[in-house]
């Protein structure tokens, strides 16, 4: 039987009803699963931190436990250092050391300074300078010296160390600070630092304003080449530029070089002076340039060249850094665990680099002063360990007895003051045992009242 339009009207509607339900039905359902798989994400991301947080906690509980140092801090040459310090393992004599074969005494420099101590100079000679720059590669005019408050004054705190050491040794110390150049970052003016000593001296050492000497007993003949054997010039055999090399390349923040008879050295910091292309003058990118154009150098120097003049120290040997927990200290951790490890610092290595710290003066500050205490620790140590013999009276007696009788007559003072003592402490017994009474009177007081109240209800 045929439908009346009508009828066939509601079937029609029934039927968009349905699907109407229908889909309803799917997008709910779509819907829940979208939630399911939103809430699944955000499971599986919290996961993969929590992972990676505990990766991170349980890498740095095996780093504090493992050796952090894996590899040797020698160099890989034949050195300078005299046999007698080689056997007693200790400094050199301040009269200056000689060479393996005893005929020439070396004469080495420390060379730094500071962005804070630059002399002031006539204008004749500033712009000479500035033009000299120019002509060299340089960017002429006044740079924008944006580190210049970062290493400000650091030398008033390093520095007596750098002198301190330099005389024990027999070496020279110079703060070369009124060379630095006004046309470029600060940092570049070590190079014309270290050209100004090159002729007199056989070896030059720059280290920078934020390097500390941490063992003073080590003398700079333990890195540097010995003569060739049966050589009369007693011309070093080894590499004639000594630097090293941490997680993120070469570093120039410390390195030595050969002094006069050594065209090569001079002919290198020119070059490196002329790579005017690298030098950095906005503030954003805290570099000065430097460093990147002497990783260039490197890179692209013939393999030849490289081998003949160029030696790299282990990182421990003269650039060890402080350990700093940032992002990118735990990527080249994780890149290069032995690398880094190798270069951390650790007590009785030659020098503590603060490179990549900001507040240096701080870190400086707080190292001067936590070596202190360790220091004075020692020494206690070391006076309770061995007793002291005193004499009192013709008869000896040891330090650690006269001050444990010092104590006990001081314990026991005067008769009159200790009746005192003990009469306090009786009080002191008498009214805390009022209060606890008073206490248990109270507790007594409150059940009695509540006991009573729920008998008369």
């Amino acid at each position: 039987m045929n439908k009346s339009p009508s009828g066939r009207a509601r079937a029609a509607t029934a039927a968009d009803a349905h699907d109407i339900n229908s889909l309803r039905s799917f997008g709910r359902v779509t819907c829940s699963r979208c939630s399911h798989y939103t809430v699944t994400s955000v499971i599986v991301a919290l996961a993969c931190v929590t992972a990676l947080v505990m990766s991170l906690r349980v890498g740095h509980a095996v780093w504090r436990a493992s050796p952090r140092r894996p590899s040797d801090c020698t160099v890989p040459w034949t050195t300078a250092e005299p046999a007698a310090t080689v056997a007693a393992g200790g400094s050199a004599s301040p009269s200056g050391a000689t060479s393996l074969s005893g005929n020439h005494k070396l004469r080495i420099a420390l060379v730094s300074m500071s962005t804070g101590r630059a002399q002031p100079e006539p204008q004749k000679q500033t712009q000479q300078r500035g033009q000299a720059g120019a002509a060299a590669g340089g960017v002429g005019g006044t740079a924008l010296n944006f580190r210049a408050a970062e290493f400000s004054d650091l030398l008033d705190l390093t520095g007596p160390v750098f002198a301190e050491y330099a005389a024990l040794h027999g070496y020279t110390y110079a703060d070369a600070s009124g060379l630095m150049d006004a046309s470029r970052p600060a940092s570049w003016s070590k190079i014309l630092a270290v050209l100004s000593a090159l002729d007199a001296y056989d070896w030059v050492m720059w280290v920078d304003a934020d390097i500390l000497i941490t063992n003073t007993s080590m003398p700079l003949e333990r890195l540097l080449p010995a003569a060739a054997a049966g050589d009369p010039l007693n011309q070093p055999s080894g590499p004639d530029f000594i630097l090293t090399e941490d997680a993120a390349g070469v570093n120039a923040g410390v390195w030595l070089m050969r002094g006069r008879g050594c065209a090569w050295c001079r002919s290198f910091l020119a070059r490196w002076w002329s790579l005017s292309g690298f030098i950095r003058t906005d503030a954003a990118s805290g570099k000065s340039g430097d460093n990147d154009a002497l990783k260039h150098m490197i890179a692209t120097m013939d393999p030849d060249e490289l081998a003949a003049h160029v030696g790299f120290a282990p990182q421990c040997a003269f650039n060890s850094y402080l350990w700093r927990s940032s992002p990118r200290t735990w990527g080249r951790w994780l890149a290069r665990p032995y690398t880094m490890q190798g270069g951390l610092w650790q007590p009785g290595d030659f020098l503590l680099h603060l490179a990549g710290i900001n507040a240096k003066k701080a870190y400086l500050k707080r190292f001067f002063r936590e070596q202190q205490q360790r220091k004075e620790q020692q020494q206690q140590q070391h006076l309770q360990a061995e007793p002291q013999l005193l004499t009192l009276g013709g008869q000896a007696v040891t330090l650690g007895s006269v001050q444990d009788w010092v104590r006990h007559q001081v314990s026991i003072g005067h008769p009159q003051q200790q009746q005192q003592q003990q009469q306090q402490q009786r009080n002191a017994r008498r009214l805390q045992e009022g209060r606890r009474y008073l206490r248990a009177a109270r507790g007594r007081r409150w059940v009695w009242g509540w006991g009573a109240r729920r008998r008369q209800q």
